[in-house]
């Protein structure tokens, strides 16, 4: 379970007099030089080898066997340094117990996902999340900052992590920075987000809005296809609950996950085959629309005479398509915002709610 997160850190200037030279008078005499701290800076001692005393950047950059200059670009992310040297760096600072705090420095967030470059190509769901998580960091005076792998961020120093999706990958790490760092996933159902703060949509009420849809507008024959993953297996989970709540029957053969041997219009394909008379393909990455066009432009299906479609909102997009797709619209900015505000009561000692579930909505339109 996650520990009560202690505040965040950065560079630390000299505790004490007795770090900086004196400044010799005019008169002959030697005044101490005051070191310039930021204001509301102090270096805080913990446990550890110097938690009986005040510990600084000279004493963290003395074990590491690296400048000040380094310790500072270090902590704060400035410049370029080595990813050794930085690991030198931190592995000094936790262990002299270096926990210096400064109120009035900029607060950084690592906000990372799988596949996160790739994805900032296409205009979907991770952008989406992304741009709203800038904005609600920017209000609350904090930046964010998108490491390339997880293992970027045992090298960086973060005030806290947001973990876009499900990310497999960066599990192992998280186990080990959630002792000192808040960390808050979004649209994770695995069993890692039982350890974890969680913000998410209503995935199980998504598949049930769908199905209830097919069914009042006399489909009997229904079919799904998504792909493997925590969340599109909530999403099922709701739709063969609305389909039982309905009566129907549930085949099958006609839920359809795709993987790296299944293409998209191997699944579609499939399952029209199959007799389906109506498909949901959840998700706001496009895949609603690639389903359109298999449907429409290959098989040469008329929707939603030959098939009912339901897809996942894409603002500006799905109500523009021939016929406009009805879809199931996720509450992304209230998905980032939440997020922000979990992140920044933990960041302040705070115990927000572990679990935040946010409605969706079915947007009914002529393509269902």
């Amino acid at each position: 379970m996650p520990t009560t997160t202690p505040r965040p850190v950065s560079t630390a200037l000299p505790a004490s007099s007795t770090d900086v030279p004196p400044v010799k008078k005019a008169g002959g005499k030697k005044t101490p030089r005051l070191p310039v701290l930021p204001v509301g800076a102090e270096a805080v001692p913990v446990a550890g080898e110097q938690a009986e005393g005040r510990v600084n950047v000279y004493q963290v950059a003395e074990r590491a066997g690296v400048s000040p200059g380094t310790v500072s670009r270090v902590l704060n992310n400035r410049g370029r340094v080595h990813i050794d040297t930085r690991k030198r760096v931190f592995d000094a600072a936790r262990a002299l117990g270096f926990r210096p705090q400064v109120q009035v420095r900029t607060k950084q967030v690592a906000v990372v996902s799988d596949n996160m470059w790739e994805s900032m190509r296409n205009w979907g769901y991770y952008q989406v999340v992304w741009a709203h998580i800038a904005f609600a960091l920017y209000k609350h005076n904090m930046t964010m900052v998108l490491p390339d792998t997880p293992e970027e961020l045992r090298q960086r120093h973060v005030d806290g992590i947001i973990v876009v999706g499900e990310y497999p990958p960066i599990r192992p790490v998280l186990a080990e920075l959630q002792k000192h760092t808040p960390v808050v996933l979004t649209d994770d159902f695995s069993e890692t987000a039982d350890h974890h703060w969680v913000v998410r949509s209503d995935q199980l009420l998504a598949g049930r809005l769908a199905a209830e849809q097919f069914i009042k507008s006399g489909r009997k024959r229904l079919g799904f296809v998504g792909s493997w993953g925590s969340q599109e297996r909530v999403i099922l989970a709701g739709y063969k609950e609305g389909m039982a709540r309905a009566g129907l029957d549930c085949v099958e053969e006609l839920f359809v996950m795709r993987n790296q041997e299944v293409t998209f219009y191997g699944a579609v394909s499939r399952v029209i085959r199959l007799g389906a008379d109506a498909i949901f393909i959840p998700g706001s990455n496009y895949e609603g629309l690639e389903g359109l066009n298999v449907l429409s432009n290959v098989l040469r299906l008329q929707i939603p005479k030959d098939v009912a479609l339901i897809g996942g909102e894409m603002h500006g997009v799905s109500e523009f398509l021939t016929p406009p797709m009805t879809t199931i619209e996720e509450p992304l900015a209230e998905t980032a915002n939440h997020a922000v505000a979990t992140l920044t009561a933990l960041m302040n000692g705070e115990q927000p709610p572990r679990r935040i579930s946010l409605p969706v909505r079915l947007l009914a339109r002529e393509s269902a």
